[in-house]
């Protein structure tokens, strides 16, 4: 009677594992315009992320569909379970509470960046930048110390793109962002003579895939999956595509 009941949940287990995705395309999604990881070139998606995910997925044998948002709004339908998963994540005492998380996929560098002749050179601590206006981006999460700290004033733009405008045009003191898509979208509108990063990284953000929590036998099959392509020749590859090294 054991070796039955031990066999029934082997069975159901196997089961289980290659009913995870059922024969259904699951719904993807991320922001429509993050550069390099994430953006539109010639009414395809492309990107670092895009085709690390992509790359996953197909070796997974994962059918999948990707809708992109406004961030905000991406993590909203991911809460509310209209998306299966979503990218790219930080890691967060709250994103854990809200998704299953996977990765990390990458690592990206969280930077302070300012108009080319602005007179903040440098910065120890945030307490540095009380005095300035500092600009984010909505629905992003940069660190705890920084996300949480009430002393900073902090001016929200809807995109990246508007994020740069604002500070090559000075309607704020600084902006926060991820370097390599502040450094993309500078040189694709030629405004690389307008902005300078300070020195000092805010974070070295590794960063990750959510997917909803009913979606957690997907996540962990991710999770499997990426350690055996990460570092290998054709993740390099989609890596060296977009970055200059």
């Amino acid at each position: 009677m054991l070796f039955i009941k031990i066999l029934i949940l082997f069975l159901f287990n196997i089961y289980f594992s290659l009913n995870i995705y059922s024969n259904d395309f699951l719904k993807g999604g991320c922001e429509s315009d993050f550069p390099p990881y994430n953006f539109y070139a010639n009414n395809k998606l492309v990107g670092i992320d895009t085709e690390i995910i992509s790359l996953v997925l197909n070796k997974m044998g994962v059918h999948f569909t990707v809708e992109t948002y406004p961030w905000s709004r991406v993590i909203l339908l991911l809460q509310k379970h209209e998306l299966d998963f979503t990218w790219q994540f930080i890691d967060s005492p709250e994103r854990r509470i809200d998704f299953s998380l996977a990765g990390p996929i990458r690592s990206g560098e969280t930077v302070f960046f300012v108009p080319i002749d602005s007179k903040i050179k440098s910065w120890n601590q945030l307490s540095d930048f009380k005095k300035f206006v500092i600009g984010t981006t909505r629905g992003y999460k940069y660190s705890n110390e920084f996300d949480n700290n009430k002393d900073l004033i902090k001016e929200e733009s809807n995109s990246n793109q508007t994020l740069v405008l604002k500070t090559i045009g000075k309607r704020v003191d600084l902006s926060i962002g991820d370097k390599n898509t502040i450094l993309y979208i500078l040189k694709t509108t030629n405004n690389l003579n307008k902005i300078r990063f300070l020195e000092k990284p805010l974070k070295i953000a590794p960063r990750f895939v959510g997917f909803s929590k009913n979606n957690f036998q997907l996540s962990k099959k991710f999770q499997l999956t990426l350690d055996k392509v990460i570092n290998k020749k054709e993740y390099n590859d989609i890596i060296k595509k977009y970055i200059d090294d």
